[in-house]
């Protein structure tokens, strides 16, 4: 293999774990707890740290550019920015009061 398809590997990779956070994130509002929630906090925080760390070792490699990793990591970003918003005016509307729910 040469290192171009070693890139496009990382860069599938990568892709691949950031929406596999955003499931995560996702199951976890719907069914655990709502975003202001601390669990759920650390969950995220937790998951976007491992996919940075995960985006600078690719960039270190030179198997993607700064640019592909910062675009991942935004793209995840207001992904979940557009979600928080979403849960938040549902439960501003429904549960004015809403923290943490009890899991099942």
């Amino acid at each position: 293999m040469d290192n171009v398809d070693f890139a496009a590997k990382a860069l599938e990779i990568l892709e691949s774990d950031a929406e596999r956070i955003m499931r995560l994130i996702r199951v976890q509002r719907e069914n655990l707890v709502l975003p202001n929630c601390p669990l759920y906090q650390e969950v995220l925080d937790t998951q976007m740290f491992g996919l940075s760390r995960e985006v600078d070792f690719a960039v270190r490699l030179g198997l993607i550019s700064r640019e592909e990793g910062k675009r991942i990591l935004d793209r995840l970003e207001e992904e979940l920015a557009r979600l928080d918003a979403e849960v938040a005016r549902d439960v501003s509307v429904s549960r004015p009061d809403a923290g943490c729910r009890p899991t099942p």
